[in-house]
């Protein structure tokens, strides 16, 4: 089973392939503009926790969809990021959270479908 973090950070976790932009002794280094490496293609899981935050939006449908392609059939993708409808005070609160995310922005990234408040802005 193939199990990718993406923006992993420092901490090691064990069983996963590790991507971030910083060299943390473990993990691989990645640009998020970039596919995703080779070695973690065929993947079963792949988490994102408080990393899509920390890239703009146009990097972030880039992201997902070189996530799609890695993933195996029945792959799942893991997300966890603020939510500004709910709590702007963390999702503006790091100077280096460059999107906002509303439960309505997945619904729009991930299915395809707009939000039914979308009026078109």
């Amino acid at each position: 089973m193939i199990k990718v973090s993406l923006g992993c950070g420092r901490k090691k976790m064990d069983g996963y392939v590790g991507l971030d932009i910083q060299d943390f002794g473990w993990n691989i280094i990645w640009e998020a503009n970039n596919s995703l490496p080779i070695n973690v293609q065929n993947c079963d899981l792949i988490e994102a926790y408080n990393f899509i935050e920390h890239i703009d939006r146009k990097t972030a449908i880039k992201v997902f969809n070189s996530c799609w392609a890695a993933l195996n059939k029945g792959g799942i993708m893991k997300v966890l990021v603020p939510n500004a409808e709910k709590h702007i005070d963390l999702a503006l609160c790091d100077p280096e959270h460059l999107s906002l995310w509303v439960k309505g922005t997945f619904t729009q990234y991930l299915t395809g479908n707009r939000p039914r408040n979308y009026n078109g802005a």
